[in-house]
């Protein structure tokens, strides 16, 4: 059993890592399908973490990566789910969810991480704000996805989109960032 929790785990963050959010996601996946509901899919990338390894160290860049795991496991339901899918990406379940309502998870974690200070290995703060770009994408009756795969790439393709656009903020796909929301 505690091989089976330390192969589903990321080490740094506590979360869950990429082979523990591919079964948890096909699980989901399957259950929209089968009672209909609606799955979210939120793709989260913390901005400019080269630049601060660069700048300031790993273990700095390492105490972002948690922050920001920190943040989202305290702002998680209890039927949600989430997974550090690489470096500097995290990869967040949220069923029951249409994708502006995720949007709307994802815009409070945006908005909180910008007040959380990183501590330096001497215990000052680094001269830095933390910042995030997130893409948002789900399956509902009204806009299915056809696979696992095309949900999180739909949720990839608009975290690109946010990154494009600037960084630090939130693009649902399928929407413009700056179209209102009846749209």
């Amino acid at each position: 059993r505690k091989l089976q929790v330390l192969a589903q785990t990321d080490a740094l963050t506590g979360l869950a890592n990429f082979r523990a959010l591919s079964v948890r996601l096909e699980d989901e996946f399957k259950r929209a399908l089968r009672y209909g509901y609606a799955l979210s899919v939120v793709v989260i990338d913390l901005d400019h973490l080269k630049a601060i390894n660069d700048g300031m160290g790993h273990d700095v860049g390492n105490r972002a990566i948690l922050a920001l795991a920190t943040l989202m496991q305290g702002n998680l339901r209890e039927s949600d789910f989430a997974a550090r899918f690489g470096g500097d990406e995290f990869v967040v379940l949220l069923p029951h969810q249409t994708s502006l309502e995720a949007a709307v998870f994802a815009e409070r974690l945006r908005s909180e991480l910008r007040g959380v200070n990183v501590q330096r290995g001497d215990g000052r703060p680094a001269p830095f704000g933390l910042s995030i770009s997130v893409g948002v994408a789900d399956h509902t009756a009204d806009s299915p996805r056809e696979s696992t795969e095309a949900l999180l790439k739909a949720a990839d393709a608009a975290l690109y989109e946010a990154k494009r656009e600037g960084r630090d903020r939130v693009v649902v796909y399928g929407r413009s960032l700056h179209a209102p929301a009846a749209q």
